[in-house]
């Protein structure tokens, strides 16, 4: 493989200009392709008919080219797809000074600054290309999507245990109460501050509330306190595991004693936050 330096005096036989002189005045041809491509000797990238996309290095002089120049150039887009189907082929040369243009087998890695040059390099598109370029785009996507969801469980998680710490609480104070079967003076849970997603109760077991605003039928002793704890105008439950219902205050509550029932009244007051 021979430099540029030495192929440069090569007959112009390999030339593949159209011969003529230019007159007086006019650029040749091989400074009209030039132009075309580096009139400010910045590199742009063109897209080739053949579906490969060529970068101009202008003023760029690779490490070496092979000769002969190659033969049948009309412009220096031809020039630039000289390497399809050209094994090996690292990159294409034009030459300002006589427009041949040469190939060179070499990888380009950056060449050496000289006016006049232009190194062309190809990229060949594929469909499989394309398409993995739009499934790594999409998979960027998604990863960001997976992460948001990500954070969103780790919240609902936390709420989650937390709610299910209040349900224990919740359903042990009940248990404690219906264990009970002499009435409150032997409920142990008497008095007894529970919290129920967030919301403070005061456990009355054995009592009932009066005046009871409205009612729900066949609810569990859990669900009555859902109820109770999420809307701001219940201030208190009574619950009935007999019979399964649910009645709420909108009052204050005023707890009576009751006659022993088995532990069958469970009364709670929303505490004030």
């Amino acid at each position: 493989m021979k430099s540029f330096a030495t192929l440069v005096f090569l007959p112009l036989v390999y030339a593949t200009g159209t011969g003529q002189v230019p007159l007086s005045g006019e650029l040749s041809f091989g400074e009209r392709e030039y132009q075309k491509v580096c009139p400010d000797g910045k590199g742009t990238g063109e897209e080739a008919a053949t579906g490969s996309t060529v970068t101009y290095h202008c003023d760029t002089f690779p490490s070496a080219v092979d000769p002969p120049a190659v033969a049948g150039i009309r412009s220096i887009e031809d020039c630039g797809r000289v390497c399809e189907g050209t094994p090996d082929c690292g990159g294409s040369l034009w030459v300002k000074s006589d427009g041949t243009c040469w190939i060179s087998r070499q990888q380009f890695r950056g060449g050496s600054i000289s006016p006049g040059y232009v190194f062309m390099t190809a990229r060949q598109q594929s469909k499989e290309l394309e398409e993995c370029k739009a499934e790594h785009t999409q998979c960027g996507k998604d990863l960001e999507a997976c992460d948001s969801k990500g954070k969103e469980c780790e919240k609902n998680l936390t709420s989650c245990k937390t709610d299910l710490v209040d349900c224990g609480k919740a359903a042990s104070t009940y248990k404690t109460c219906a264990a009970k079967e002499n009435g409150p003076s032997e409920c142990a849970s008497l008095g007894q501050v529970a919290t129920y997603k967030n919301k403070r109760f005061r456990m009355y077991c054995g009592q009932a509330l009066v005046p009871v605003s409205y009612a729900w039928p066949t609810l569990s002793f859990q669900e009555c306190m859902d109820r109770c704890a999420g809307e701001d105008k219940c201030k208190a439950i009574r619950y009935i595991p007999s019979t399964k219902k649910c009645d709420l205050s909108t009052h204050d509550l005023n707890v009576v004693p009751s006659a022993p029932l088995s532990g069958d009244k469970l009364s709670a007051e929303k505490l004030h936050s």
